[in-house]
């Protein structure tokens, strides 16, 4: 941070340095949520969650009988052989044995399936909770979130990350409970069969588990760095896609594919770690039952010969021992995911419980029940919270009377249009105040505050749908659902109404993504339209023609010009021909107001604003000499500032608006 803005935020005390940080950082002191993937789970949800969880132990904790009813078999075989069981006793045992068996298999199939089916109904229906509260929540943040926060990274959450948690929370964790019934119960049945040789295989189960422990934590440390760098990579195909035209325009393709690139190759490093040690705690797993069961055998003989253990005990104990590996093995992936699930749930509820100081969907401040539409700037400083070493706007003071048009002209990065941000409330004046009819904007209800506000912007984004919707978007706000004749009557006050209709399908027709099926100049009049339909007291102009063409921005000047009518307008205008109708123009240079004033004083007093038109104006002249050139018109050329101050004077032309002329 420079050490100019240092001291501005030290003038402004801990104010302005509180108000920085809780536009990044969410409102200091709000109440902490303890989130958790129950907390999305209805009363249903959470009766089937037990049911399955039930099934599972219990699908889990019935396969170490497997090996016991084997023993038991062994043992029948063994008597038979050595003449202490009879055929009929053989014949009687082994069929009692074999329908445990059938009865084992029935009583596993049912118990796992309803474990695996309650758990993919819950965790659909959790995870489909959470991606609402997150949509919601990321819609209630402010824009120093969005500043911080690319869209690429809100998608990830939203699509990889929620698919992560919702793997976990119906396969995985269905799969991680039985394994470890089938661990605990495995390890009872060595105990009880014989727990001298269960205790001496102890260690490598413990070897087993805290290798997978630490292995898995290493992976998952790996994993989440590469899903990070993906949401970058993401964000990065995101804005290219979004805007091809310009990257193909400008030769872009190759600069943002080496970062994507880049990005793609920093997670695959990362990935690579991660899977480098799955691997090798997949190959210990796979190796360690073997060993189990050869030092189980080993053990067992040992035991047998002393008399100690049946050749029954040491198969039932070994195979219990190599049940219980298998189940170890199982935890190992399942725990991965599930922790993998949890990290990115924690993520995403980060931003749940992260509460905005300007939040849209709030139901608190005040609704004034009429609007005047006056609106005040006393002593306002801005310091945008991502960018917090520039001082945007310096103790600014200006007026914009209600019913009036007020347009703020400057150089670029003067903070014109942080003005209309203040104003939207999308960020917080760090000092000052900003006062509609005399009530600082703060204590208003933001969402009444838009409702009575329609911006128009210098790029205005329209949504792949139809005109009609797009229009009739304008009256979100208000809660309101617009007629069809209430969008003719937009339109037309838009001068939008010819040229829709004479679309094949008129008010039906597509726009496409971002409206690019439509010319610039009819996006901009569809903009006016939809901002036009609520009948707002206050409209906001961001250098709404600046981007047009001199034909294109004649026939949206009509449009503005009859939508300023009967409300409070505030206009920023980068061609200077735009304003000189305004009741008032706001000069801003550096952040501060340098002139104030109508068109005709400000070039009487030959200070920035004249200096502003005679710039343009040259070059203006300058475009009109390369078109003399080119054998199209002629132009006069503009004397010098000096002359602007007592011999100016407006004239037409049909290329510009007015052009100042020497006399």
């Amino acid at each position: 941070m420079s050490s100019k803005q240092d001291a501005t935020l030290t003038n402004g005390g801990e104010h302005a340095r509180a108000i920085i940080e809780r536009q990044l950082n969410g409102i200091d002191g709000a109440e902490e949520q303890s989130l958790t993937l129950l907390t999305y789970a209805t009363t249903w949800d959470k009766a089937i969650l037990i049911v399955s969880s039930i099934c599972a132990i219990l699908a889990g904790a019935l396969n170490p009988l497997v090996p016991v009813i084997y023993g038991l078999l062994v043992s029948i075989y063994n008597g038979f052989e050595d003449g202490s069981v009879s055929a009929s006793e053989l014949r009687d045992k082994v069929s009692t044995f074999s329908l445990y068996y059938v009865y084992l298999s029935i009583a596993l199939f049912f118990l796992t399936y309803f474990a695996t089916v309650g758990y993919y109904y819950s965790g659909e229906r959790i995870a489909r909770s959470v991606r609402t509260a997150y949509l919601s929540a990321i819609m209630r943040q402010n824009m120093a979130f969005f500043d911080l926060v690319g869209s690429g990274e809100i998608t990830n959450r939203i699509v990889s990350d929620m698919g992560t948690v919702q793997e976990a929370i119906t396969s995985k964790l269905s799969v991680m409970l039985s394994a470890l019934a089938q661990f605990c119960a495995a390890f009872v049945v060595a105990f009880i069969m014989y727990w001298k040789t269960a205790l001496i295989l102890s260690p490598f189960f413990v070897a087993m588990i805290v290798s997978a422990s630490l292995g898995g934590a290493y992976a998952v440390k790996h994993h989440k760095r590469a899903m990070t760098l993906y949401g970058q990579a993401s964000s990065i195909t995101q804005e290219a896609f979004g805007a091809i035209r310009q990257v193909t325009a400008f030769g872009m393709s190759r600069v943002l594919s080496q970062r994507y690139v880049s990005l793609l190759s920093q997670a695959g490093e990362a990935n690579s770690k991660a899977e480098n040690v799955v691997a090798a705690l997949i190959a210990w797993m796979n190796a360690m039952p073997c060993l189990i069961d050869a030092l189980s055998f080993w053990a067992g003989s040992k035991f047998l010969v002393k008399g100690e253990m049946s050749v029954a005990d040491v198969t039932t104990t070994t195979l219990a021992v190599t049940i219980g590996c298998f189940a170890i093995i199982r935890i190992a992936p399942s725990a991965q995911a599930l922790i993998s699930g949890f990290a990115a749930a924690a993520e995403v509820f980060k931003t749940i419980a992260r509460s905005s100081s300007q939040d849209p969907l709030d139901t608190t401040g005040e609704q004034p029940q009429s609007v005047v539409g006056n609106i005040q700037l006393e002593h306002v400083d801005l310091v945008y919270p991502s960018r917090d070493d520039v001082g945007v706007l310096r103790n600014v003071s200006l007026e914009c009377p209600a019913m009036k048009r007020t347009a703020i002209v400057g150089s670029s990065g003067s903070g014109k249009s942080s003005i209309l941000a203040l104003l939207e409330r999308f960020y917080e004046p760090t000092g000052g105040k900003v006062i509609l009819d005399g009530k600082d904007i703060q204590s208003l209800n933001l969402r009444w505050l838009r409702s009575q506000i329609a911006l128009v912007d210098q790029n205005p984004v329209l949504f792949n749908a139809t005109i009609l919707e797009n229009i009739q978007y304008g009256c979100c706000s208000t809660n309101d659902e617009p007629s069809h004749q209430a969008v003719i009557r937009a339109a037309i006050k838009a001068n939008a109404h010819d040229f829709i209709t004479a679309l094949p399908h008129g008010y039906h027709t597509r726009v496409g993504e971002k409206g690019l099926q439509l010319s610039g100049g009819q996006r901009q009049r569809i903009a006016i339209a939809r901002a036009l339909i609520r009948d707002p007291r206050i409209l906001l102009l961001d250098e709404a023609t600046s981007a047009l063409d001199s034909k294109t921005e004649s026939v949206v000047q009509s449009a503005i010009d009859a939508a300023c009518q009967d409300r409070t307008t505030i206009m920023i205008a980068h061609r200077l021909s735009t304003v000189r109708n305004a009741d008032n123009i706001i000069v801003l240079a550096q952040g501060h107001v340098a002139e104030e004033g109508n068109h005709e004083s400000l070039i009487a007093k030959n200070g920035v604003y004249a200096s502003l038109v005679q710039k343009q104006q040259i070059q203006d002249d300058a475009a009109r000499l390369r078109d003399k050139e080119d054998g199209k018109e002629e132009v006069v050329v503009s004397n010098s500032v000096d002359e602007l101050n007592e011999k100016s004077t407006l004239t037409e032309s049909p290329d510009r608006p007015f052009t100042i002329k020497a006399q």
